[in-house]
């Protein structure tokens, strides 16, 4: 905790989602062959796609001053002293992707010249599983079969995983290490459904071919 500034007593409490946070970004901005002391100061942003973790719950009894969903975003722009956005953003399964989308449309309109994009899912207590279960959201079976006919429910899994956004020309500039690009993104809900779960298949087909 010490080399991320944070007292011990401090890391004992905080979510882990946002000790992992801090330890991923590190990783991420390394693994690019950029220096994170470089981005002290520079418009770079983080957006961060998570879940309801439960972790509060569970600490209720704790002397937590720091917690909550905008702190796991604002403890890793604290931290590198960034001075772009710094969002956390939950729109359950899809949060992650959404936080994509949002750092596009920043790098786009130059409010970041950076974007650190994280997604984020952890289930740390009973109560996610159990009210998954009631609402008939988990498949019996461990398995999730995405557009299959024989789809049960979803296969519940946990991750953090940090990537990091340039403008193409700037990366490329740069000389730094590339592993993709992003040719468009969108975003949209699916409106009324047979349930506030379920997707509309034929609105997501429409917002991939505009």
């Amino acid at each position: 905790p010490l080399f991320f500034e944070i007292s011990p007593r401090e890391a004992e409490q905080m979510d882990p989602g946002e000790r992992l946070l801090l330890t991923e970004a590190y990783r991420a901005i390394e693994d690019a062959g950029i220096a994170p002391s470089s981005l002290r100061g520079s418009k770079t942003g983080v957006f961060v796609g998570l879940e309801e973790s439960h972790y509060k719950q569970m600490m209720a009894e704790a002397e937590i001053t720091t917690d909550g969903a905008a702190m796991i975003s604002s403890r890793l722009s604290y931290y590198l002293d960034l001075h772009g956005p710094a969002l956390a953003i939950n729109t359950a399964c899809s949060s992650g992707l959404v936080a994509l989308h949002s750092a596009s449309m920043s790098l786009q309109r130059n409010e970041c010249s950076t974007a650190l994009v994280a997604g984020i899912a952890l289930n740390l207590a009973p109560q996610s599983y159990l009210m998954m279960s009631k609402a008939g959201m988990l498949s019996p079976e461990g398995y999730c079969r995405s557009f299959s006919k024989d789809a049960q429910g979803i296969g519940v899994g946990e991750a953090v995983v940090v990537v990091m956004l340039k403008p193409l020309s700037t990366a490329l500039a740069d000389g730094d290490r590339i592993y993709g690009t992003i040719n468009a993104s969108g975003i949209n809900f699916d409106g009324k459904t047979n349930g506030v779960t379920a997707p509309n298949g034929a609105l997501q087909e429409k917002l991939i071919e505009n």
